[in-house]
């Protein structure tokens, strides 16, 4: 079996407006953050690190880089394959 987890940058938007978050940021980085996500072809651990680290430059918040990380990975949606045999 294989996954590939997919996060949209509407469900990434309103976890910030739910969390508070990016209350720092220009309309500018908003739209790279918002943007990041539908590059993406599976959203890696490394790709969730990189939209957090973002969140938490932009944002005044006492979540750490770990709990946002654990919010943006509990909004991808997992999608599970059979490999070919």
């Amino acid at each position: 079996m294989t996954e590939t987890r997919k996060l949209n940058s509407n469900d990434l938007r309103n976890l910030c407006i739910r969390m508070g978050w990016y209350t720092r940021g220009t309309n500018e980085d908003y739209a790279h953050l918002l943007s990041m996500p539908g590059k993406l072809d599976h959203v890696r651990t490394r790709n969730i690190v990189g939209m957090a680290e973002n969140i938490l430059m932009h944002s005044d918040t006492d979540y750490t880089l770990e709990d946002i990380c654990f919010e943006i990975a509990e909004i991808c949606h997992s999608f599970f394959s059979k490999d070919p045999a």
